[in-house]
């Protein structure tokens, strides 16, 4: 396990899905502005490149000479970097204006995205939803990937008072809100936003002050039941989860060029009644928690570099004095170019930015306490002892000179650069990263598909890998969770990196097809979010195939399952390989399918030896039975 996880306070089971095997499949968790991981299993190289479709976006290719994306300038490798040279876990973190790559948890790239012409707008500077392993032909290093997720609080019912404002819901972090019944003409959802003004969600728009709307279709069945919703505001969009989908990306949009749309403006606190009625769909609500390192003094040495502090990542820092005229905060950010902040009793300060002014009434700056910080390219907020107290968003002072708080940032000194130490911070500590879901190449939670005959007790199943204690799993339908004395649920338990979680259903349930749900979620922290696979039970009459065998390595069908029995299926092998034996072969039922050879696909004059071996002795043996059934 790399320092990456050993270090990052894991709060998150490892489970899910694989990188498909049709590498056409769009990834949609890896997205913008949230950490994700990929796995190689070799170096990248003039045969092996990295090539990546970005939803939204375009193409992106990592090769051994560049970093490229259509309409931006390159990011030139200098020819001395060794991190590509080796198979490892990479760590990608996309923004609107960078893309950093650790290798082995060391930061090895920074790519700031510039035009390749003026005319052009280099497409990285575009948001990004979902992920896709190849463009014109596929990525042929990665093997894995995981996904930055998220940790929340326990689930809390709305407020009585629908006025009352609930100040833990804010800017740039995610939160869910939970609804009793479906979003139509009669009950939608209405909110006032702290910060700006309302937002509504009927079934036809969502809409906020000085906006254009977002026009939904009649045809979003998101809307159509109730769920779990989860909302993410930046100040350039609004995305919304329903059930873990990706349903909405509201890219804010000025219905009067003279005013900004007030969904730009920062989010701070909700309150869930609109200005005309409150909200009558919503009944709970989490939001995203953060979990931060233990508290660490200050370097006695107040120009050493704390490097675990880092841009769009909340930090905290602990004062053992108020902030007064002899003793103020000052700091150095790496990467900033003087790089110097001052945090005094008057201003917040830095160079060529236009200062934040204190009223002077400011109590918070009276007394000692926790600060917290988080710094974004756009803004810098501050809370004292949890309560917000400042959002800083950064203008030029010095056009066309760009305020430095705007530019990224790598570590942190507790001094200004002419050495004038920061006089009142005693401690730190910072946000830890939560944990990416692991991404196996061949499925981490695996679906055990049925054909069965109507009316016969059958019992479907999932299989999770790749995980470290027991998992807690339940089995659901579009109704809700199954219950009942024709249901019995068995969630298994943990052994050897695996568990395998059953439902046996009874024949009087199994009556026509059904898609089941396996629901897996973290069984230390129930609250860090699930992960659903969908399971099907197929009910026929006549049999069908639900796939192809699980041990049939790198064997593609030319058709989608399930197919009916009899039907013929034409075979072919992943990209790179060879097929050995029959390429047509007839379904029977279930995973049972009838050939001349048994199909198995090589790559490799080594693989193709041993794979021939065990072809020949499968062959003899089934030949053997063959006859023995005569």
């Amino acid at each position: 396990m790399s320092k990456f996880l050993t270090t990052l306070s894991l709060v998150l089971l490892l489970i899910a899905a694989s990188q498909s095997a049709d590498r056409s499949t769009v990834i949609s968790e890896i997205v913008e502005n949230k950490k994700f991981q990929i796995r190689t299993a070799t170096e990248i190289n003039n045969n092996n490149d990295i090539r990546w479709t970005l939803g939204g976006v375009g193409w992106f290719t990592f090769t051994t000479g560049h970093l490229q994306a259509y309409k931006c300038i390159f990011h030139e490798f200098g020819g001395g970097e060794a991190f590509f040279k080796r198979a490892g876990d990479m760590t990608f973190l996309k923004t609107s204006t960078q893309l950093q790559i650790w290798f082995d948890d060391v930061l090895e790239v920074t790519w700031v995205f510039k035009d390749s012409s003026d005319s052009y707008e280099c497409t990285m500077r575009k948001i990004f939803n979902g992920l896709r392993f190849g463009i014109s032909k596929e990525d042929t290093v990665s093997t894995h990937y995981r996904f930055q997720t998220v940790p929340y609080s326990r689930w809390i019912p709305l407020p009585i008072d629908r006025s009352t404002l609930v100040s833990e819901i804010v800017e740039n972090k995610e939160f869910q809100i939970r609804t009793d019944k479906k979003i139509d003409d009669e009950n939608y959802i209405g909110w006032q936003l702290s910060g700006f003004n309302w937002f509504t969600l009927t079934s036809r728009s969502l809409s906020a002050q000085k906006c254009v709307n977002y026009n939904l279709k009649a045809t979003e069945t998101f809307l159509e039941k109730a769920g779990d919703m989860t909302f993410l505001k930046t100040s350039t969009q609004l995305q919304i989860w329903f059930d873990g989908v990706l349903e909405v990306t509201w890219v804010y949009e000025n219905t009067d060029e003279t005013e900004p749309c007030e969904m730009r403006k920062p989010l701070n606190g909700l309150k869930f009644t609109s200005i005309k009625s409150q909200d009558e769909v919503s009944t709970h609500y989490r939001y995203q928690t953060v979990t931060y390192s233990e508290w660490k003094p200050a370097p006695a040495n107040k120009s050493s570099v704390i490097s675990e502090i880092l841009e769009n990542m909340k930090f905290q820092i602990r004062t053992d004095k108020k902030i007064d005229g002899t003793n103020d905060i000052r700091w150095t950010f790496g990467g900033l170019d003087p790089g110097w902040f001052q945090f005094t009793k008057e201003h917040l300060d830095a160079a060529r930015c236009t200062n934040f002014v204190f009223q002077g009434t400011e109590p918070f700056l009276e007394r000692a306490g926790d600060l917290t910080f988080l710094k974004t390219s756009t803004q810098l907020q501050i809370w004292f002892d949890d309560v917000l107290e400042v959002t800083w968003v950064y203008q030029d002072s010095d056009e066309p000179k760009i305020c430095e708080m705007k530019k990224s940032f790598l570590g942190l000194t507790l001094s200004a650069p002419n050495g004038n130490p920061d006089k009142i911070s005693t401690q730190y500590r910072n946000q830890l990263d939560v944990t990416p879901v692991n991404k196996e190449a061949k499925k981490d939670v695996k679906s055990v598909n049925k054909a069965v005959k109507q009316g016969s007790t059958t019992t479907i199943s999932c299989v999770i890998t790749g995980i470290t204690d027991t998992a807690t799993v339940s089995w659901r339908t579009i109704a809700g969770e199954v219950s009942g004395d024709e249901f019995t649920a068995d969630q298994g338990s943990h052994s050897g990196g695996t568990q395998t979680s059953t439902l046996a259903v009874d024949g009087p349930q199994v009556n026509v097809d059904i898609a089941y749900t396996c629901r897996v979620t973290s069984g230390s922290l129930p609250e860090s979010g699930s992960f659903n696979t969908k399971v099907n039970l197929l009910v026929d009459e006549t049999p069908k195939c639900a796939g192809l065998p699980a041990d049939w390595d790198d064997v593609r069908a030319d058709q989608k399952f399930p197919v009916v029995q009899d039907k013929e299926i034409r075979l072919e092998c992943e990209g790179g390989y060879t097929l050995l034996g029959s390429s047509i072969i007839t379904c029977k039922q279930d995973l049972q399918f009838t050939f001349a050879r048994q199909p198995v696909c090589f790559k490799g004059r080594e693989t193709f030896l041993v794979k021939v071996r065990l072809y020949v002795i499968q062959e003899r043996l089934r030949r053997e039975v063959y006859y023995w059934d005569l």
